[in-house]
């Protein structure tokens, strides 16, 4: 579309004009992505009208606005990604800008002095790359709340913002080239200062009595917290992630009464939490992955509030007794950690819903510790290559990761366990005695129709003809070593990813099948694999047909298999109208770095639930492959 110089003329009583991409998204650090709306302007464009009150312009051509536009009138102004070097050619009357987004103008140099623009409330320049100063005389009268300089990498002058007395947010994030610590108003409630340059955080930040959240994400030069950050009573986020410098926490932090989130993954040199960070009483998170931590404070049972913690790669990590203090844990994470064992007192975590031992040197975990978890929910125990026997299992637990622990000889699962089991990942375990997992496929091929977790929200899919709607629940999954579709799938073919069946044509409002397939990855053993899947095709009597398909249900993103694999899982198809079906046809695939593909699959089976006796098995070479 191209605009010529007297587009707009005539159309003196515009107040809104919106010109743009409705489907770019913005990415952080990467700006927007998106396509070309290939709006032109003829040569000599230079009028817009004066009674604009909101101008909102994707990709705007020209290096500024027109010179012959008085923006008197304009109250919001959005010129996202464009050619923008300077906003105006001299002075423009900008009393009754409020909202200014001139977010990725990559090009611009300049901006007028913020002090021309007297009503303005919020100011988005993030990622303008260009831009390397923003002056201003501003006095305390200024109604300025919102100020998002981001990824402004060449940003290093910019006014004292000391007198912006009603700012309540602050971004500098990503702005590498600043290395002092910005003047700020005690008006201010959210400062954002990842991967700056400062080396100290000053000790005026205690006047800052209404902050609620400070973040110094990757300020790799920063060497310490004020002592007096204890002063901050409201604030209820600091996450200092990647301060690889960064030596220590101020005692003071343990008087931060507001707290709920702290972070502080990947600061090496932080070897010691605070003694007293028990007295942090409504911390709810505490992330120390990959920190220097070598032991965590026995007041920790006092975090009665404390429902996430996580300490992964803190290599040799000593563990204080746990008691009923952390009454609201639910998610502890200890991946990688050189755990030779944990002791009993984890069964005082009576909240704990995911546990995560991966990575650990465990050979065995302590007998009826799990059983007291009763809201245990998720287990994971991949890499633990040196675990030999699981048992004791928790009733409630749904799933269990097993991946790779090759010592691993036995897992125990008690007739309560089958009640609510959903996924067992047990993939590379090559001496591991299959006849736990075999019963559970048992379990799932003998019931009249498979479990489906109650917490799974159902999944539509749009395959359908004429744009009805079905879901897609997901049921039991399991991934184990072996070479076989288990003897009990009603239909298996001998070779191949393909095979169907006829049906009796009665009305079904759903379908309920088991899945199982053989994948074999001499193929290509070094891919790294995502998912196995079947494409699902169920023809009618009348012609029509409905296509859906099905996944395993469980994660095998970036896993590299040592042998073949039966992966199974079973699914309900609901459908908001009756149907009536004489043939079903299956084809699995699995989804790996090179793609969809049928290649690995050597065998497959269907197990069809409540279905009719007397249907008849079709030839699997008879039609042509779904996924064509």
């Amino acid at each position: 579309m191209t605009l010529s110089s007297n587009a707009f003329l005539r159309m003196h009583k515009i107040k809104f004009l919106k010109i743009y991409y409705p489907f770019y998204c913005i990415k952080e650090n990467y700006g927007p992505h998106s396509g070309d709306i290939n709006v032109n302007l003829s040569e000599g464009f230079r009028l817009l009208p004066d009674k604009l009150k909101y101008l909102h312009w994707y990709q705007y051509p020209l290096n500024s606005l027109p010179s012959e536009f008085c923006p008197k009138n304009l109250v919001q102004l959005h010129l996202i990604h464009n050619n923008v070097e300077r906003l105006f050619m001299g002075d423009q009357p900008l009393e009754s800008l409020t909202f200014i987004d001139l977010s990725y103008s990559m090009k611009l140099i300049e901006i007028p002095d913020l002090s021309k623009f007297p009503k303005l409330e919020v100011l988005n320049l993030r990622g303008c790359t260009s831009l390397v100063e923003i002056c201003s005389s501003i006095q305390y009268d200024s109604k300025l709340t919102d100020v998002d300089l981001g990824y402004c990498k060449n940003l290093c002058r910019f006014s004292s913002f000391l007198h912006l007395g009603k700012l309540n947010s602050l971004s500098l994030n990503g702005c590498s080239s600043i290395s002092e610590f910005p003047k700020i108003p005690p008006s201010i409630k959210c400062l954002v200062l990842n991967e700056v340059s400062i080396q100290h955080v000053p000790l005026s930040i205690g006047h800052c009595s209404g902050l609620t959240e400070l973040r110094l994400k990757s300020c790799t030069w920063l060497e310490s917290l004020p002592r007096n950050i204890g002063e901050l009573k409201s604030l209820e986020r600091l996450d200092v992630e990647g301060c690889s410098k960064l030596m220590n926490l101020p005692d003071s932090i343990c008087n931060l009464k507001s707290l709920k989130s702290l972070v502080i993954n990947k600061c090496l040199n932080i070897n010691e939490l605070p003694v007293n960070l028990g007295n942090l009483k409504s911390l709810k998170r505490l992330r120390a992955a990959e920190s220097g931590i070598k032991t965590l404070p026995s007041s920790i049972n006092q975090l009665s509030q404390l429902i996430d913690l996580s300490c992964d790669g803190c290599k040799g990590l000593e563990l204080p007794s746990f008691t009923n203090g952390l009454s609201r844990l639910s998610c502890f994470s200890l991946k990688n950690c050189g755990l030779l064992e944990i002791s009993n007192s984890f069964s005082s975590l009576v909240s704990l819903a995911r546990l995560y031992l991966a990575g650990n040197n465990l050979e065995e975990l302590p007998t009826d510790c799990l059983e007291k978890l009763p809201r245990l929910r998720k287990l994971d125990l991949r890499d633990c290559r040196r675990l030999r026997h699981l048992s004791d299992i928790p009733s409630a637990l749904e799933h269990v990761v097993v991946r790779n622990c090759e010592s691993l000889k036995s897992i125990s699962f008690s007739q309560k366990n089958m009640d609510f089991l959903m996924s067992i990942d047990a993939a590379n375990c090559g001496n591991l005695d299959l006849n736990a997992c075999t019963e559970i496929i048992d379990d799932v091929l003998l019931s009249d129709r498979p479990i489906v977790a109650s917490h799974c929200s159902p999944e539509s899919y749009d395959f359908l003809e004429e744009g009805k709607e079905l879901h897609v629940r997901f049921g039991r999954g399991l991934n184990i070593v072996g070479g076989e579709v288990p003897p009990r799938m009603r239909y298996q073919n001998k070779s191949g990813s393909y095979l169907s069946y006829s049906l009796r044509p009665d009305p079904r409002h759903f379908i309920a099948l088991a899945f199982c397939a053989v994948v074999a990855p001499n193929i290509y053993p070094s891919r790294h694999f995502r998912l196995v899947g079947c494409k699902c095709s169920f023809e009618g009597k009348s012609g029509h047909t409905i296509h859906f398909q099905s996944e395993d249900i469980i994660d095998a993103k970036n896993m590299i298999f040592q042998s073949e694999h039966v992966f199974f899982w079973s699914s309900i198809t609901e459908f908001n109208f009756s149907y009536s079906f004489t043939k079903a046809s299956f084809e699995f695939y699995i989804v790996d770095e090179g793609g969809y593909s049928s290649e690995l699959i050597k065998k497959c089976g269907i197990h069809p639930f409540n279905d009719d006796d007397n249907d008849i098995d079709l030839p699997p070479s008879e039609d042509k492959s779904l996924l064509a």
